[in-house]
């Protein structure tokens, strides 16, 4: 005990400890940048295809202009 305090109240954060990643100091806003891009890697070419394929298997004419172009 120093001064009160036991060694498992005690955190050090720096080189050869923990990161702040570790302790949970993270920025919140870079958080979410690291899985949105993971997350829009595979969710915006999903979600083209399914839409497609609905489009297809529906028969409904979303743009019509473009339906044409497509069949």
């Amino acid at each position: 005990m120093t001064n009160g305090l036991s060694t498992t109240q005690i955190s050090i954060i720096g080189e050869g400890y923990q990161s702040a990643d570790e302790f949970g100091l993270v920025e919140p806003n870079q958080q979410a940048t690291q899985q949105i891009i993971p997350l829009a890697y595979w969710l915006i070419p999903f979600g083209f295809i399914a839409g497609y394929v609905f489009n297809v298997l529906t028969g409904i004419a979303i743009f019509t202009g473009v339906s044409s172009l497509i069949r």
